[in-house]
């Protein structure tokens, strides 16, 4: 519901008891009491009068400064100290491992990311995994022929089943050596 006040309402609000201002806060206390048959109209007035208040003692008391920006007030402390809605959280305690790299000033490694520029196509792209950097001679429509190797055994090789199968052993391998720690690691009588 919108109430409409008049248009020239006073700049000057008197109370019988004068408000208290936390202008901080931007904060004004009207102890009068509300009549308990007051009406929308009645209310819009005394928060229009409250409003108005708050704005006098602001521009009466707080010091104007003028910049590129703006014009602006310098709003004093807060006086009232308002309430959090959660507690402050507890510092969390470091874990043994975090003690122990204070200590000896170990510090994380950082990871230089997933991501390599790929001049070619020029754009980013995974170093490894789907469309990864490291597939990147099974995909590519020249390769080139090596003589050598071809010399040794007497027919030609195909480069990206080459890679591919060098790729696929490089993985058994590090799933065997995976394997073989974690029989290793486990302890005896498990």
């Amino acid at each position: 519901m919108r109430v409409c006040l008049h248009s020239h309402s006073p700049v000057a609000v008197n109370k019988p008891t004068p408000f208290n201002f936390d202008l901080g806060n931007l904060l004004a206390n009207d102890p009068n009491p509300v009549p308990a048959e007051a009406d929308e109209e009645a209310l819009a007035a005394t928060a229009r009068d409250a409003a108005q208040a708050l704005i006098n003692q602001l521009l009466s008391t707080c010091e104007v400064k003028s910049t590129s920006d703006g014009v602006h007030l310098v709003l004093p402390a807060p006086q009232m100290a308002l309430p959090r809605e959660k507690p402050i959280p507890k510092a969390k305690e470091q874990t043994k491992w975090e003690r122990f790299a204070a200590k000896k000033g170990i510090k994380d490694k950082r990871r230089d990311g997933n991501k390599v520029y790929d001049e070619a196509t020029g754009d980013w792209v995974p170093k490894w995994g789907y469309k990864g950097k490291n597939k990147e001679a099974e995909s590519s429509l020249l390769v080139e022929v090596d003589e050598k190797k071809e010399a040794k055994t007497g027919k030609a090789h195909d480069a990206r089943a080459d890679s591919r199968a060098e790729r696929k052993e490089r993985i058994r391998r590090n799933e065997r050596k995976q394997r073989a720690n974690d029989a290793k690691s486990r302890k005896p009588g498990v």
